[in-house]
């Protein structure tokens, strides 16, 4: 695939307009899943449109207020990351709107009326509601006459390439993957400053910077959440600090292979929110670290092996299976197993408000469950055993799953996530697993234990370090390693003059 090109693989059409693309209007990329500049295969299609047809190019950001149980953490660290991008987009001459309607379909649709947008891009996101709002617009998009298409920015392997289906597990999706790594997995072009501007007569309103710092004040928007679950301050929003922090890692990565699930030595990379946000590309990671001569092969291989093939594996199942949140989104043997044994005898039972409080007999799930509230993220092998033990302290699996998804979306800062729901699905349900032997409540859905823990790590260690930043120290020291200002390595000011560059600071 040519650099400056997006394999026409990654696009479908959404719809296609009858009159063809005669108006001089904008080009439109409704930002939804990566909110980033750089590295983002949506926004690098639609100024590629764009230019071709010499029109201004336009981002609208859907802001959800909330989305799926999200509260103030979230939301904070999001409007972080706005923040960033909206001062990269107005440095490539791309005027950036933010808008927190709760039927952004019907006012994306306002918007390309008032501009005179004939041509939409938005991104893909394989969750149920972001399937329903695409389809919204897809309504109006034939009713305008509009043509819309959607981009797989996310993946190294666009969806819907990979696989037709919904597959079983990483064995059966490793082979389609790696068959189409060297056709995706290319390196980013850049994108350019835009040369094209919308006239003074276009009513487009591009977000101030003090318009995005009041949707952390604004008591219409902040009182929709949850305020009791604190912002976070160990990790930078946005896609300058993610991919600093990328940067960095990619040079180092010590030990992945073996210590990845050591809790106790935090090597892991704390990637997932910019992941999640889109703030980073998981491709462009893959990429540097499938190309690095800086880190070994065992690393190397471990890294991408979760990165991209669990990674990509979880948006498979979301986007094939609509019950990824449900007890019937479990394979038949795991949904079986745990009807055969939905009577078993629990040993302890807990409340969701016990369990969200910590309040239980086992020190190390309580540690666990503090780091998720105290920071907001849960080491990744200990998240596997905290919902384990979730299955085993209530009632029913259909509760297990229910309190599960409740406290990984309120806490977790990459909640609300295809990986979450499958990280649950398989802890619970056996998803992308194979049946373990029998056992009380888990039936043959793998078991984990407190005792197990203790032989693997030092559990007293972890328990101290749980509480704190400690646990996620990694985080801070890779993005330090980066040196290099991130704009600057990047080339983001390519298309600038000497002049430019010197009046901007730069």
């Amino acid at each position: 695939m040519p650099q400056s090109s997006v394999s026409p693989d990654r696009i479908r059409v959404l719809n296609q307009p009858v009159t063809g693309l005669t108006s001089p209007g904008p080009v439109i990329y409704w930002m939804s899943r990566e909110i980033r500049s750089r590295d983002n295969w949506a926004l690098i299609h639609a100024q590629n449109v764009a230019l071709r047809s010499k029109r201004p190019l336009l981002v609208v950001y859907n802001l959800a207020v909330g989305y799926l149980g999200g509260g103030l953490r979230q939301h904070a660290f999001k409007v972080g990351g706005l923040k960033v991008v909206a001062a990269n987009l107005s440095q490539l001459n791309i005027p950036f709107a933010i808008e927190a309607s709760p039927k952004f379909p019907a006012f994306l649709a306002d918007i390309t009326e008032r501009v005179g947008c004939k041509y939409v891009v938005t991104d893909f996101t394989p969750l149920r509601l972001n399937k329903e709002w695409v389809a919204a617009f897809t309504k109006h998009a034939k009713r305008l006459d509009i043509r819309f298409e959607l981009v797989d920015a996310h993946n190294v392997v666009p969806c819907w390439v990979t696989s037709d289906k919904m597959e079983r597990a990483a064995v059966t999706i490793r082979p389609k993957l790696w068959h189409h790594f060297d056709e995706f997995c290319t390196k980013y072009p850049r994108l350019k400053r835009h040369p094209y501007t919308i006239s003074d007569d276009v009513h487009f309103h591009t977000v101030t910077t003090s318009e995005i710092d009041a949707l952390l004040t604004n008591e219409e928007i902040v009182g929709k959440l949850d305020e009791a679950v604190k912002p976070i301050d160990w990790l930078t929003p946005g896609e300058d600090a993610g991919l600093q922090l990328a940067l960095g890692y990619v040079k180092h990565m010590p030990n992945y292979s073996t210590q990845r699930n050591n809790p106790t030595n935090p090597i892991q990379s704390d990637l997932s929110p910019y992941f999640h946000y889109g703030f980073v590309s998981p491709q462009r990671v893959i990429y540097d670290a499938y190309n690095s001569t800086d880190i070994n092969e065992e690393d190397r291989d471990e890294f991408i092996e979760q990165c991209m093939i669990r990674r990509e594996l979880a948006d498979n199942f979301c986007y094939y299976n609509d019950n990824y949140d449900k007890f019937e989104g479990f394979p038949d043997w795991g949904q079986h197993t745990l009807r055969e044994h939905a009577k078993d005898d629990r040993e302890y039972l807990y409340s969701l408000e016990q369990l969200e409080k910590a309040d239980t007999h086992d020190r190390l799930w309580n540690a666990t469950q503090r780091q998720m509230v105290e920071t907001g993220k849960i080491h990744g092998y200990m998240r596997m055993y905290w919902c384990k033990k979730i299955l085993e302290w209530t009632r029913s699996p259909e509760e297990a799953l229910e309190f599960s998804i409740y406290l990984n979306d309120k806490y977790e800062l990459d909640g609300r996530d295809p990986n979450g729901y499958v990280g649950i699905a398989w802890c619970i349900g056996g998803r992308h697993d194979r049946p373990f032997g029998e056992r009380n409540v888990y039936g043959v859905v793998r078991y984990m234990s407190y005792n197990g823990c203790r032989g693997k790590f030092d559990i007293n260690k972890y328990m101290k370090m749980a509480g704190s930043v400690e646990g996620h120290r990694a985080g801070k020291m890779w993005s330090a390693t980066a040196q290099k200002s991130v704009v600057e390595e990047e080339g983001f000011w390519e298309s600038l003059s000497e002049e430019e560059r010197r009046l901007k600071g730069r």
